[in-house]
């Protein structure tokens, strides 16, 4: 179940890009720089986006490039920038090219540049099915941390409002598309809304609830979908709308799903946060059964007993 190009908390990641098309069909249009970017078609460093994006390049000088991405950067290298992070990657390279493009999204996010364009770019990569699967996973993870970053306040001036309406909708175009179902995305994006619930709780009831649905099909293993998303679909539920409906879905696979199997370990840790009072029973008896039910048990119980005790003050 890991998620191996789950990069969020260690790297900051923000992915863009809409493919050379995208480029072509804006030739009248200029890049917006950043209030601190030069618009100067001469380039101080006028290979780097050249280097960044060579796949056939050593590792090392490509993430050196891209480190040294600064606003002194000019137009024509900034579109070849993110030209470089929708294209196709190179599967004799694959590695080497994910690692390239995480550099780049990270410095395109801290550095400010082109923010308009950036979000743009980025909600088109969100949405295209044709882009290479874990670079949309790195998309929707740059998405969500350049919101946390503006709402934290060291970013704030880069995400506009209506930049930020625009990846949330984005986010609910992927995870309602049927192909994202089988990609990594999905639970990585299911994740990502988990946190903000704590900085804007409004934006993610909102989403979560046109989600809903799709949702609860996930975790029940009604619709099919690799483990890791049905484990994510799964703690998810305390999120909805519908508590009740989560609640007796959780209950159901606490108790009816074979011993030790991870849906079942995951059902039990929620239970302990959408559970109520008779559901410390229920745990409590989970204590004493296979070693690591018990332990799952036991935590939740542990949890549950703090919320209803936070509650009845």
């Amino acid at each position: 179940m890991k998620r191996k190009h789950l990069l969020v908390g260690t790297t900051a990641l923000l992915a863009l890009a809409g493919g050379v098309a995208w480029w072509s069909a804006r030739t009248d249009r200029e890049l917006k720089l950043a209030p601190s970017a030069t618009a100067s078609t001469s380039s101080v460093h006028p290979s780097k986006s050249a280097r960044v994006a060579n796949s056939e390049a050593a590792l090392a000088e490509r993430l050196k490039a891209a480190k040294e991405i600064s606003t002194e950067l000019s137009n024509e290298e900034l579109k070849q920038l993110i030209a470089f992070l929708s294209k196709p990657v190179d599967e004799r390279n694959r590695e080497n090219d994910l690692l390239a493009i995480n550099e780049v999204m990270n410095r395109l996010r801290t550095t400010g540049l082109a923010c308009g364009e950036y979000a743009t770019a980025l909600c088109g990569l969100i949405r295209d099915p044709n882009i290479h699967p874990v670079v949309r996973d790195y998309a929707i993870q740059h998405a969500f941390q350049w919101m946390r970053d503006a709402h934290d306040g060291s970013l704030a001036a880069t995400l506009v409002p209506e930049d930020r309406r625009r990846l949330l909708d984005c986010t609910v175009a992927f995870l309602r598309e049927p192909a994202s179902l089988h990609e990594t995305g999905y639970g990585t994006a299911l994740n990502v809304l988990r946190t903000l619930e704590s900085t804007c709780p409004e934006d993610a009831a909102a989403i979560f609830e046109q989600c809903e649905p799709r949702i609860v099909e996930v975790a029940a293993g009604r619709e099919s979908a690799p483990l890791a998303n049905r484990v994510s679909a799964i703690q998810a539920l305390p999120a909805l709308p519908d508590r009740e409906a989560a609640l007796t879905l959780v209950r159901g696979m606490t108790a009816d799903v074979p011993t030790g199997s991870p849906v079942r370990l995951v059902a039990i840790a929620t239970l302990g946060e959408l559970g109520e009072q008779t559901d410390l029973a229920t745990l409590r008896q989970l204590e004493t059964t296979d070693r690591r039910v018990a332990y799952a048990a036991r935590a939740a119980a542990t949890r549950l007993e703090a919320s209803l005790l936070s509650a009845s003050r």
